[in-house]
């Protein structure tokens, strides 16, 4: 009896070690069919794995995006909602990645900002870091890709692009975008642009991009949108623009990043509080103040009238709320009033904003009015703030000629770093290259030139400009900023290039210079930085230039860095060669490249997969040729 209750013990033991080993071996074959594309069979082994109360926090997240995956409408959201929550209560990081942006942006769940926040928080706490690269460059097993989790309506095809969109409705691309805007996804947005889906998306709040991205904070995403045109004083459907939500929020990088764009403080929402009665606190107010806030609503238009001339009021009182007859005929363009008032008036006089006449008709864009005052001020000398905001203005309407004259005698150390690169900003944006070179000449040696604005210079392929500002700048926001231009294709000065490989710069994802134009596919720079690069440099995924070019399927690109002698067999952190990886990702020549180049076809990835064995289950007609070989 004893005996045969030590082997009934026994198998008790064995069994449970077989059900353990059986639950751990059902996960992983649940990946690997997600790896194969097979996701109505990898939701039946994961929904068994769980019948048998062997789930973990990852393979419910793996479900609940599967879930997500097979519907989107209203009726669905519930199942992948449940399982990510079950994943988020077993501390899954990027299960509560997921959830924070869903909740942030709203779209097809209640937005509960503080939830999502608080969701957003604790993976952080976790040490989950969201990668904002990569997003078209589409690994097979894209479940581990940080970036698709943040945006979990775009899908890939092994060539890395989206899948067809010609079924997508209006609502999925409304999704999607809230969703990349959220998570700061740019390489996502780009699609929307290219795809010309069009930015001017509202979610059901009335809400633009510009808002999601000022209450989500992802400040790359804020400054992308403005870049490409979607307006930055649209309100929603309480009268908010995002100007009053970034006041509201005490965001002084969104704050700043609006008023590059000229963002308007007068504005007043559907409670009649312009931006700066947002302010919750002194700080922010002070703040805002500091940045050219105004607490005053410009006067109603309805007051257009040429009758203030019949007013008994002296011409210097302020009749109009405390505007004076000539600002207020100055800014609503009534030249004939201008003329009749300028002889007895005080031009320099300021209305409760601290504008001029002079400085409304120019913030107005008023020309002719502004050619009167300015000659009957007579070369009057102005203050220096004023002077600030003539140069605002005049780069706003693109007045060149007045702009260069006016920069010309001015000295810009009198102004503030915010004040400068704001006006910075708006000179580059009306492409005054030339013009600048007036205010930049007291700029010697003051570094203080930021990442916004600098990169909006290299972004205008203005190589003369790049460099002079360049030199106003600190290390690390020259360093971003070149990265940021090698990715994206901008004009970079061959010796500012140079100067990154030889002084071995590096990104946050160990990309080297190289690397980085490599991803960019460009050949130019490529043969540029090779004779002076560690061409088999490594970044923080392993991949090498040369796997970078790869997977942006640029053959061109693989043709220069083959030539350069870079290492064809060498592996990345996931044990791919570039070849497996051109497998995977690249079109056909890519591939094709490589094994003429020599490319070893019996190498085996860490799964024990040959490179020929990845053909074949590959399904690609195109490189059936290699299997004859």
């Amino acid at each position: 009896m004893g005996r045969l209750r030590c082997l009934t013990l026994l198998l008790l033991v064995c069994s449970g070690m077989v059900c353990h080993t059986a639950g751990a071996n059902t996960l992983e074959d649940a990946k690997q069919l997600i790896r194969a594309k097979r996701f109505d069979d990898a939701i039946h082994v994961l929904e068994v794995l769980h019948d048998a109360s062997q789930g973990t926090g990852e393979s419910h997240y793996l479900l609940g995006s599967l879930y997500w995956l097979q519907g989107h409408g209203r009726e669905e959201i519930a199942r992948p909602l449940i399982e990510f929550e079950k994943a988020a209560e077993l501390q899954y990081a990027k299960a509560m990645h997921r959830l924070g942006v869903v909740y942030l942006v709203g779209v097809e769940v209640p937005q509960d900002v503080a939830r999502g926040r608080e969701l957003l928080s604790k993976a952080t706490q976790l040490g989950y870091q969201l990668a904002d690269t990569q997003l078209l460059r589409a690994q097979s097993d894209f479940f581990d890709m940080e970036d698709w989790d943040a945006c979990a309506l775009i899908d890939y095809q092994r060539d890395g692009v989206l899948l067809p969109t010609d079924q997508w409705s209006d609502r999925t691309k409304q999704r999607a975008f809230f969703c990349a805007v959220a998570a700061g996804n740019l390489r996502a947005l780009q699609i929307w642009r290219s795809e010309e889906w069009g930015l001017q998306w509202r979610n059901r709040w009335g809400q633009t991009g510009l808002h999601v991205a000022v209450g989500a904070k992802t400040y790359s995403t804020l400054e992308w949108l403005l870049h490409n045109g979607v307006e930055a004083d649209v309100a929603d459907d309480r009268g908010n623009t995002p100007l009053h939500l970034a006041m509201a929020l005490e965001d002084r990088a969104s704050i700043d990043l609006l008023l590059q764009h000229t963002s308007d403080w007068s504005i007043t929402n559907d409670a009649g509080r312009v931006p700066l009665e947002m302010a919750g606190g002194n700080d922010i107010r002070d703040y805002a103040l500091s940045r050219g806030a105004r607490s005053t609503k410009k006067p109603d238009r309805q007051r257009n009238n040429p009758m203030i001339l019949k007013s008994s009021e002296p011409l210097d009182s302020g009749i109009f709320a405390g505007w004076p007859p000539i600002h207020v005929a100055a800014w609503l363009g009534k030249e004939e009033v201008v003329e009749k008032l300028v002889a007895a008036a005080n031009l320099m006089n300021t209305d409760p904003e601290g504008y001029t006449p002079l400085m409304r008709a120019a913030c107005a864009g008023n020309y002719s009015i502004y050619r009167i005052l300015q000659k009957a001020l007579n070369d009057q000398t102005m203050p220096a703030r004023q002077s600030v905001e003539l140069l605002r203005c005049f780069a706003k309407h693109r007045w060149a000629l007045e702009f260069e004259q006016t920069a010309r005698g001015f000295d810009t150390r009198s102004m503030d770093d915010n004040e400068f690169n704001a006006l910075l900003y708006l000179a580059v944006e009306a492409r005054f290259f030339d013009e600048l070179g007036a205010l930049l000449a007291n700029e010697t040696g003051n570094r203080r030139v930021n990442g916004t604005t600098l990169k909006r210079v290299a972004q205008q392929n203005n190589e003369a400009l790049t460099r002079q500002l360049f030199e106003f700048s600190v290390p690390k926001i020259q360093q971003r900023v070149l990265f940021d231009a090698l990715k994206y294709g901008w004009n970079m000065p061959s010796d500012l290039l140079h100067m990154s490989a030889l002084d071995n710069w590096i990104d946050t994802e160990l990309d080297t210079p190289l690397i980085a134009a490599s991803s960019a596919g460009n050949v130019d720079v490529i043969r540029l930085l090779a004779p002076i690069s560690e061409v088999n440099a490594q970044n923080k995924s392993g991949n090498t230039a040369l796997h970078s070019a790869v997977l942006a399927s640029n053959a061109s690109a693989v043709e220069a860095l083959l030539q350069a002698a870079c290492d064809i067999e060498i592996r990345n952190e996931e044990s791919l060669t570039p070849l497996m990886l051109a497998i995977d990702t690249a079109d056909k020549e890519v591939v094709d490249s490589l094994v003429n180049a020599g490319a070893n076809r019996n190498r085996r990835d860490k799964f024990g997969v040959s490179v020929i064995e990845r053909i074949e289950a590959s399904g690609r007609a195109d490189l059936k040729h290699l299997l004859r070989r």
